[in-house]
């Protein structure tokens, strides 16, 4: 594996931790303490893959690999 998809791939897992964390601290009311306890649940672990496979195969289907 390539650098480059190497830091493709950790890049677009951090952007979905990001994302699930925002959506979980919007619906914490902005407790932040709150919100990296619940991103630790199995369900936010859950969000996050989803969140990471759909990135991944919306990039697939835009670049055409």
């Amino acid at each position: 594996m390539s650098a480059y998809l190497i830091g493709n791939l950790a890049g677009r897992l951090v952007i979905s931790v990001l994302i699930v964390y925002i959506i979980i601290l919007l619906f914490k009311k902005l407790d932040a303490a709150a919100a990296l306890k619940s991103i630790k649940s199995v369900w936010s672990i859950i969000g996050i893959l989803v969140v990471f496979l759909l990135g991944l195969a919306g990039g697939v289907t835009t670049t055409g690999l």
